[in-house]
């Protein structure tokens, strides 16, 4: 958690938040409106003898779809290593996975529907595109009051 709350732009509720949903069965999309979260990162530890296994799974909570899985055994030798080694390693990889999932979701929708978070994310994939009319349009909508949920994490 303190690895990805270090990420500015990330959104990340308090740990405590989510022990409510701990060992239940529940709809995603539910925990997504609960806790006004777009994506939700759970996982397992299993133990066995000197080898633990971590999974974890980054879901689009809005629409049950998952963005990133990895799977990751280690020895327990110190399980302060390994718990860094693991949480740095996720870390690192869902932040590109978000960033893309977010751009493929703004792709889906109509331009004139966009606010100024997504069109910020559609530019960036016209960035790589290179498509000077897309780019015009994210630095025009990038003038808009970014939408009050992201106005801390908007910068450009």
């Amino acid at each position: 958690m303190t690895d990805l709350a270090k990420l500015r732009w990330l959104f990340v509720i308090a740990r405590n938040s989510s022990f409510t949903f701990r060992g239940k069965a529940v709809d995603i999309r539910a925990v997504s409106r609960e806790l006004g979260v777009r994506y939700v990162l759970e996982g397992s530890v299993r133990r066995a003898g000197n080898r633990v296994r971590v999974t974890a799974q980054l879901i689009d909570a809005t629409t049950g779809s998952h963005v990133w899985a990895s799977r990751y055994d280690r020895d327990l030798a110190d399980i302060f290593v390994v718990q860094d080694e693991i949480t740095t390693a996720i870390a690192t990889a869902i932040a590109p996975a978000i960033i893309k999932a977010e751009q493929e979701r703004v792709l889906r929708k109509p331009v004139e529907h966009l606010d100024a978070w997504e069109a910020y994310h559609r530019g960036l994939w016209q960035l790589e595109m290179d498509n000077r009319e897309h780019l015009e349009l994210a630095q025009k909508r990038r003038k808009q009051p970014p939408h009050p949920a992201h106005q801390e994490r908007w910068v450009v």
